[in-house]
């Protein structure tokens, strides 16, 4: 690395600080957001889901006979908390679904990963954690001088094994979950 590039990386830090949107979120102001995550544009994957659910979803068509087993998957599904929204898409907490299939019928469940990250801001009733685009509260300042590394979110994928689920995320060990109630 050169002095040049060293400098050139250091203003563009710096510039990515200043740029509103990149350093902090700011509170709601209204139900639109930025064109980036606007609900509308990317076909609603940037909605939080409200609640946890459980239920036999109404079916059209047929299930064909002989499809048996689960599927899980998992995402982002929490974006908005005390007034603030994530910069991105991908900042969501882990939301894992499961379709379990059998004699003709499905079974859906959904429920966010219970992550240390997760647990304390639902407790708090706000963003306490940084995310990979989104620092928690505090002003520049914690953009500089981050005072927490960033926390697992468990949302980018699940994986059966052995009887088990497990919900991963770039930034930490896998969450397991219960397979048959997440």
């Amino acid at each position: 690395l050169t002095r040049r590039e060293l400098l050139v990386l250091l203003g563009a830090g710096a510039a990515a600080l200043t740029v509103p949107g990149c350093s902090v979120s700011p509170p709601l102001k209204s139900t639109r957001t930025a064109a980036i995550i606007d609900a509308e544009p990317w076909g609603g994957l940037a909605k939080s889901l409200t609640g946890e659910k459980a239920y036999a979803p109404r079916v059209e068509g047929e299930i064909p006979k002989g499809l048996r087993g689960t599927l899980y998957r998992n995402g982002p599904g929490l974006f908005d908390r005390g007034g603030r929204r994530k910069r991105s898409l991908l900042d969501g907490d882990g939301l894992v679904q499961m379709f379990r299939f059998g004699d003709g019928e499905v079974e859906y469940r959904v429920r966010f990963v219970r992550t240390d990250k997760f647990v304390d801001e639902e407790r708090a009733g706000k963003f306490v954690w940084s995310t990979f685009s989104t620092q928690a509260p505090g002003g520049v300042l914690a953009n500089v001088l981050p005072q927490r590394k960033i926390r697992s979110q468990a949302g980018i994928t699940a994986v059966p094994r052995r009887g088990r689920v497990f919900a991963f995320d770039e930034t930490g060990l896998p969450w397991e979950l219960d397979a048959d109630t997440l």
